[in-house]
């Protein structure tokens, strides 16, 4: 009989799950870098960069600061009926797109072998959603991403979520300032309201002195709702 340890990391078990991430689904040679990340560290990884940093999911272990994701941009790219919204009053929330000058501040949110199983299970849970009425929210694409810890200047391999443009979440023109304000400012869901998690991103951007490519727009923002 196998130990309970072997069976958390099991490598089909592993792939199995990993199958069911966008992004990962159909790309054998992305799910095996994440495997083989994870056999070499013993750890694996998550870089939040929007509400996993003031609310992290189930199952994680540890959580490293000031680190920088290079090559994306942060921004409101995706639009919310299921949670902070409605199909009549969508609301936005944070995502990452590809943009090569551009840097993201994070956490990441780790978690060792043996409960590597549980942690992506947390991670789909929170991050792939499903309504009441059995809408899949399939907002993000998933990314393995190199990251820099800023404070020991080491590499970290993890995953994280980046806009799906293929996604009915998607918000596929770009919206102004005033127009996200205007969104943000007046859409309500089931978990709160929009202006609400726009409000705890901007107190953590100021608690934490975070500065990367989406401070500029983040202040903006929520000028524009209070005015």
């Amino acid at each position: 009989m196998k130990s309970i340890a072997f069976v958390m990391y099991d490598v089909t078990a592993l792939d199995e799950l990993l199958k069911q991430f966008i992004g990962l689904n159909k790309d054998q040679e992305k799910r095996a870098r994440i495997i083989n990340d994870l056999e070499k560290k013993n750890t694996i990884a998550v870089f939040g960069f929007g509400s996993l940093m003031w609310n992290p999911f189930e199952r994680v272990e540890k959580i490293i600061r000031n680190c920088t994701l290079h090559g994306y941009v942060k921004g409101f790219f995706c639009q919310d009926f299921v949670s902070r919204g409605t199909r009549d009053c969508r609301a936005l929330t944070m995502g990452l797109k590809p943009a090569k000058k551009a840097f993201v501040k994070g956490y990441l949110l780790k978690a060792s072998i043996d409960r590597a199983i549980r942690f992506l299970e947390a991670v789909l849970k929170r991050e792939v959603p499903v309504d009441a009425n059995g809408t899949v929210m399939d907002i993000y694409t998933f990314e393995f991403v190199r990251v820099i810890v800023d404070d020991t200047k080491e590499v970290e391999w993890a995953l994280t979520c980046v806009v799906n443009r293929s996604s009915q979440f998607c918000v596929v023109d770009t919206l102004s300032i005033e127009e996200q304000a205007k969104m943000i400012g007046k859409a309500y869901g089931i978990n709160g309201s929009s202006f609400e998690y726009l409000q705890k991103a901007i107190n953590l951007y100021q608690q934490e002195n975070l500065e990367d490519s989406f401070s500029e727009d983040i202040e903006r923002l929520y000028d524009a709702i209070l005015q």
